[in-house]
């Protein structure tokens, strides 16, 4: 399953697989402020990777499959399908670009960046499997052999060299960059000059599998994970300061779960939809 949401938006959407049905799907949308009503719609979708994503119009949601039925793109009025491009399999991720109608289709193959509103090719990335963007402006950071940082995409800023062979989150404040990769700590750079201005060590069996920064509390909260034992039952919130990585607080949230940032990275919402605030 996947789960998808504003930045600063009150709008949530997860996919779940059906099971024996290859590459059928469901679809639910709820407004975080009204969790009876809720909107379910089939949709074309494989679980694994990071294939859901909804435009910033609240308009439109992308669904990306591995296997037979490519990219769709459908109204979240009514669930109907606006476009399909069935030549693009193998997705892996599938993000959008916050200040222009386009869309990020990543690959095993090439990727390809895609007019949201008819599905056609605007480029194609050169080995970039996953993009996260900024929400407070156009700079994006691309992954691939290494870690482009973009403003806007197509004009890097500078290259970040990878520790490890799997991004696992990324998210912006307004002037860096923090990054977690798989089995490795965090690590935070400054936009504009690339400087990492700080790290965190990491720990034995531990990686972050979610990052968000909160303009509110002005700091980075990262979501802790034991990897090696998942029978631990603690999943970490932890608060970092900024500038310096200084952990400023630290609280369980229970079992582990899919979990991602929404309400401006204020809260947490998981699949099943429940709620719970960073600032405990």
């Amino acid at each position: 399953m996947n789960i998808s949401t504003e930045f600063d938006g009150k709008l949530v959407g997860v996919t779940r697989e059906i099971r024996g049905k290859n590459g059928n799907g469901h679809l639910t949308l709820q407004r975080i402020s009204n969790p009876v009503n809720k909107q379910t719609f089939n949709v074309h979708y494989d679980s694994g990777g990071d294939r859901l994503a909804i435009d910033s119009k609240k308009q439109t949601c992308f669904v990306g499959c591995y296997r037979v039925h490519g990219m769709g793109a459908y109204s979240m009025r009514d669930g109907q399908e606006i476009w399909r491009r069935k030549d693009l399999k193998k997705i892996q991720s599938v993000s959008t670009f916050p200040f222009e109608d386009a869309v990020f289709c990543g690959r095993e193959g090439a990727g390809h960046v895609l007019c949201s509103q008819t599905g056609k090719t605007i480029t194609k990335t050169r080995g970039i499997k996953i993009m996260t963007h900024s929400p407070f402006d156009r700079t994006v950071l691309a992954s691939g052999d290494s870690f482009e940082l973009h403003r806007p995409y197509g004009t890097i800023l500078g290259k970040i060299e990878r520790l490890s062979f799997g991004l696992l989150s990324a998210c912006f404040s307004k002037t860096a960059v923090l990054i977690s990769e798989s089995t490795q700590g965090l690590r935070c750079f400054d936009i504009n000059s690339l400087e990492m201005l700080w790290e965190s060590d990491p720990s034995p069996g531990y990686h972050f599998l979610k990052v968000g920064f909160c303009p509110t509390l002005q700091r980075f909260v990262g979501l802790r994970f034991y990897y090696i034992d998942r029978s631990d039952p603690d999943m970490m919130c932890i608060h970092f300061e900024p500038q310096t990585g200084k952990i400023l607080k630290e609280f369980s949230i229970g079992t582990p779960t899919y979990y991602e940032f929404c309400q401006a990275g204020s809260h947490l919402i998981s699949h099943e939809f429940g709620l719970i605030s960073v600032d405990r």
